[in-house]
């Protein structure tokens, strides 16, 4: 988990309960979950894009 304690915006694996419980919370506290959770993904790295560092 990463997060930013003055914003309060944190990014955790993907995972049914971890967003229940985040929705639940929004609920709880007067929020609408879907202006608060969000899911994304990163892009994958592929070999061919890593750098070769020069010799």
């Amino acid at each position: 988990m990463v997060g930013d304690l003055q914003t309060g915006y944190i990014v955790v694996p993907d995972d049914v309960e971890i967003r229940d419980e985040l929705a639940t919370r929004c609920k709880k506290t007067g929020r609408v979950p879907s202006e608060w959770v969000q899911k994304f993904h990163l892009a994958a790295i592929s070999q061919s894009d890593t750098p070769v560092p020069e010799a």
